[in-house]
């Protein structure tokens, strides 16, 4: 869930700032670096991380414009992508890791 978080965070800064800056060209970050500094958390307060960003992303996405939705930024492991493709992305990276959520959620991971 920590890993969710990061993502949740690091996509919604990447967000506004490839609306609000001219030719913006993302940062992209070592995951495991990341997930080795993070002092550890129980998976029930990154639950609650998780979906407090989440609300507020959703609460952006809802309000793209389409000519936002089409906006054009640079990843440099990528390529170029546009708003909403990226919104996409961020979906999919959910959808990966859809099972391990539930197998946690079953008791079949810890």
């Amino acid at each position: 869930m920590l890993h969710l978080v990061h993502t949740e965070l690091a996509f919604g800064m990447r967000f506004r700032l490839a609306l609000t800056t001219p030719s913006y060209v993302v940062q992209p970050f070592d995951q495991d670096a990341w997930m080795a500094r993070e002092p550890e958390i129980d998976g029930a307060e990154a639950l609650r991380l998780w979906l407090a960003l989440r609300q507020v992303n959703l609460a952006l996405f809802r309000s793209f414009s389409a000519e936002e939705r089409a906006l054009e930024f640079h990843h440099p492991e990528l390529g170029d992508l546009t708003i909403w493709g990226y919104v996409e992305t961020l979906a999919g990276h959910d959808l990966h890791h859809l099972k391990q959520v539930q197998a946690v959620a079953a008791g079949r991971l810890a």
